[in-house]
């Protein structure tokens, strides 16, 4: 079973496994926007990727603490340098770098790419977290998206997404629940220089 999906196949019934961002742009290429191609990591391939490393239930406990103990500066900061270390030393498994490969490939192979999160509580009713998670432009080839994906996977767990109050609110669920949403890049260039005045 994959865990990369079509943006073009996603609807707001797929949020949970998908996220918000991803699920909403399903939608408006449904409705005839005009979305740059691009696909999704699902919850479930993070997941997948932390118990094949044995690291999951580690990822979680640390993860807990972290926003349980969010005002000791110094746990915060321990757990923040812990926890994106146990993410990363986990990595794709071979059948998600295949599928990730195998999805890009159909945009074009080498063609640059934008990489950012899609957390279930990234922005809604409650509270928007624009900015807090990593984005990624002009990623090009395998190797390089791979590792892209993996700093999304990391990103929720910097001090400043679980720290008080962004953590109290409700963000705490995105380490546990990260997605990676990956756009194939059109228009502009990627380096514009801005006139002076």
């Amino acid at each position: 079973m994959t865990h990369v999906r079509n943006l073009a196949e996603i609807r707001l019934a797929d949020a949970e496994t998908v996220g918000g961002k991803a699920a909403n742009l399903g939608e408006m290429i449904e409705a005839g926007y005009p979305v740059p191609n691009g696909f999704v990591m699902s919850r479930d391939g993070y997941w997948t990727a932390l118990e094949e490393a044995g690291v999951r239930a580690r990822v979680a406990d640390l993860h807990a603490s972290a926003l349980a103990n969010a005002d000791d500066m110094q746990q915060l900061a321990d757990a923040c340098e812990q926890l994106p270390a146990l993410v990363r030393s986990a990595g794709l498994t071979e059948e998600l770098a295949a599928d990730l490969t195998a999805a890009y490939r159909e945009l074009g192979g080498s063609a640059p790419v934008a990489v950012g999160s899609s957390a279930t509580g990234e922005d809604g009713a409650e509270a928007s977290f624009a900015g807090m998670n990593a984005s990624h432009t002009n990623v090009r080839g395998d190797h390089a998206l791979a590792e892209r994906v993996a700093d999304c996977w990391t990103s929720p767990a910097r001090k400043r997404p679980i720290s008080p109050p962004i953590g109290m609110s409700g963000f705490g669920e995105a380490l546990a629940h990260i997605r990676a949403v990956v756009f194939r890049r059109r228009g502009a260039p990627p380096h514009r220089q801005r006139r002076s005045r």
